[in-house]
């Protein structure tokens, strides 16, 4: 539910942003967007929303790798109680087939912790790059956001008048 309703609120920014008319030259034409304030909050408005995306992908992969840690966990008590078993009975009572299965165990149990060392290697790996995607893409608002600042503090209290004004032309054409 919440990521299509994101999706659909995706599309509507992407689709503000490419409002852009291209002239024959395949060039911007910036006469068909003269409010560039709208556009960096588009910007700031479609990175605050790839942020969410990737909040709730992650939370998705966090979860996936949870319930896999626990099927290992469960297969791990498993494969141990039935060793337990097979340790119970005395030496001269085990079969051939005992101490295969025991051998076959004892590998699977190697296995299952190996698979657990590489999830938890992942979930490290994972969160070492999402902090560095975060890192990014805060830059890329942060730059967006002075960008927008220094517009403003160019123009003055005028700028901010200004844009004030054409929010509230905007108001009153819809």
């Amino acid at each position: 539910m919440q990521q299509t309703e994101l999706e659909r609120k995706g599309a509507e920014v992407e689709q503000k942003l490419r409002h852009w008319d291209t002239d024959s030259d395949n060039t911007l034409d910036m006469s068909a967007h003269s409010d560039i304030d709208d556009d960096d909050e588009g910007l700031v408005e479609w990175f605050e929303l790839v942020n969410t995306k990737n909040r709730l992908l992650r939370r998705e992969n966090e979860l996936v790798y949870m319930q896999r840690q626990q099927e290992l966990e469960d297969r791990h008590e498993e494969v141990e109680f039935q060793l337990r078993r097979l340790m119970e009975k005395p030496e001269g009572v085990q079969t051939a087939d005992d101490r295969k299965l025991e051998e076959a165990l004892l590998a699977e149990l190697v296995d299952i912790v190996t698979s657990r060392n590489q999830i938890v290697e992942t979930i490290d790996a994972d969160r070492i790059r999402e902090e560095e995607e975060d890192r990014s893409i805060s830059e890329m608002m942060l730059k967006q956001g002075m960008r927008k600042a220094e517009v403003e503090e160019d123009t003055g209290k005028k700028g901010k008048k200004k844009k004030k004004e054409k929010k509230d032309k905007k108001k009153h054409k819809h």
